[in-house]
Order: structure tokens, then C-alpha cells, then sequence
């Protein structure tokens, strides 16, 4: 069964830093890690780094939304996606600016029609 999280301190996979630096979520099949987002809260922002996903765009979609909607209720109103991940996004079909910004998170989340279900 699929679980995605938010990484714990204690928490401790192989592949991801001993000490890292930003946020991790996980996706968790019982203990094996399938995938991550880092990202860093900057100001209103999330700055979205890297998604680990093993070529899955559902796995993708589910971090990428679970990393969302953690920052909107946080209060955080936009994301900035890393160019090294645009070419997973495009098959999600989020609605990005040319600089890679999701202008309103809480749009995306609650309205967008255009965006993968």
C-alpha cells in the first residue's frame, strides 16, 4: 500500500542525505522509499527542487499535490518548480509560467480543469 508523508526526523533511506538540507515528502510502500519531493519554504513560496518518482506520473502527481497542498495549508500561496522538473510536469499539465511559477496553489488545487485528475 502506497503512503506519502512528510520525512520525519529519525527517518533514515539509502537514498536520500543522512542531514538534508530543505523538506522531503515520501511515498512509502511499508518501508521501501518509491519516491520524494524536496522542496524549501522561502517567504509565500515552496520552491519545488527535485521529484524522485522512477518514471510513475501518478506517483508524481501524488507528490507533487501532497507538496501542495501541505504549503496551502501552511498559508503558503505560490510554488516555483526547479527547471530539472519541468519534464515530469508536462504530463501533469499544471498550469506553469515560463519561469516554472504556479502563480496560486489554492487555484490549482480547488479549480484548475486543465490539470491531470
Amino acid at each position: 500500500m502506497l503512503f506519502l508523508r512528510p520525512m520525519r526526523e529519525g527517518d533514515h533511506f539509502p537514498a536520500l542525505p543522512d542531514k538534508p538540507e530543505g523538506l522531503y515528502y515520501l511515498a512509502l510502500a511499508g518501508d521501501t522509499l518509491l519516491g520524494w519531493c524536496h522542496y524549501y519554504r522561502k517567504d509565500q513560496a515552496l520552491l519545488i527542487m527535485e521529484i524522485s518518482d522512477g518514471g510513475d506520473t501518478d506517483l508524481c502527481d501524488g507528490l507533487v499535490r501532497a507538496v501542495l497542498a501541505q504549503g496551502d495549508e501552511s498559508g503558503l500561496q505560490a510554488a516555483c518548480f526547479a527547471p530539472g522538473c519541468w519534464p515530469q510536469l508536462g504530463a501533469l499539465g499544471l498550469p506553469l509560467d515560463e519561469m516554472g511559477r504556479l502563480s496560486s496553489i489554492q487555484d490549482f488545487l480547488y479549480n484548475c480543469k486543465s490539470c491531470k485528475i
